[in-house]
């Protein structure tokens, strides 16, 4: 007998879908992407380095792009990147009806 999703598995099922779509948009673009970046706080969704900068993504279908923003920084993932020019945190919400990006909010990690 199959076991039923949680809601939680659920998101993040969802969200990893979204996770990959992006990565794959990116890479395929030809961008030095990738995903599930672990650091001592847990796991970037996604990162991103062009030139020098680094792009932390974290991708969320419930709460807000500020939330998610907040949520890169409270788990520290940009410590990883010392050496970058510059570090830009990404908090993306999808919208899981339209499939399409719902919110999208870009802040430069400040020190950078």
């Amino acid at each position: 007998m199959k076991k039923e999703e949680t809601d939680e598995e659920k998101i993040i099922a969802e969200e990893r879908f979204y996770q990959t779509i992006i990565y794959l948009a990116l890479y395929s673009s030809g961008y030095m992407a990738e995903v599930e970046i672990i650091n001592q706080g847990g796991f970037a969704d996604l990162v991103l380095k062009y030139r020098g900068k680094v792009y932390i993504f974290e991708i969320k279908i419930r709460g807000t792009a500020a939330s998610a923003i907040s949520q890169i920084k409270k788990k520290g993932y940009a410590r990883k990147y010392p050496d970058a020019k510059e570090i830009y945190l990404v908090g993306v919400v999808m919208d899981t009806k339209k499939r399409r990006i719902k919110e999208m909010e870009v802040e430069r990690e400040e020190g950078y």
